[in-house]
């Protein structure tokens, strides 16, 4: 992952499912996914983002991938973007 700022805001101490904002500096490139197991919700609060299939993101557009789903992860922010992220487990 190319250098971002994170800011946890909160982590269960059971499940340690986590909520954090990534900031994404301009020109920044790499890869968010969730870890193993977790599924993966991002809203893009400010700037916009790219998808690995070339889909393009707006502020507020959202995206989910379930538990172990790869396909089109965020991989870059030409301009730069701030990026709500929730992993979880499912229950």
């Amino acid at each position: 992952l190319s250098s971002c700022n994170v800011k946890v805001l909160s982590v269960d101490k059971d499940s340690s499912d986590s909520t954090y904002l990534m900031s994404l500096p301009s020109g920044w490139q790499g890869e968010i996914q969730s870890a193993d197991g977790r599924g993966l919700e991002c809203i893009i609060v400010q700037g916009a983002a790219e998808l690995a299939d070339g889909t393009h993101m707006d502020r507020l557009h959202y995206l989910y991938r379930p538990p172990g789903d790869r396909t089109a992860p965020i991989v870059s922010a030409p301009k730069g973007c701030l990026v709500l992220v929730w992993e979880a487990t499912p229950h």
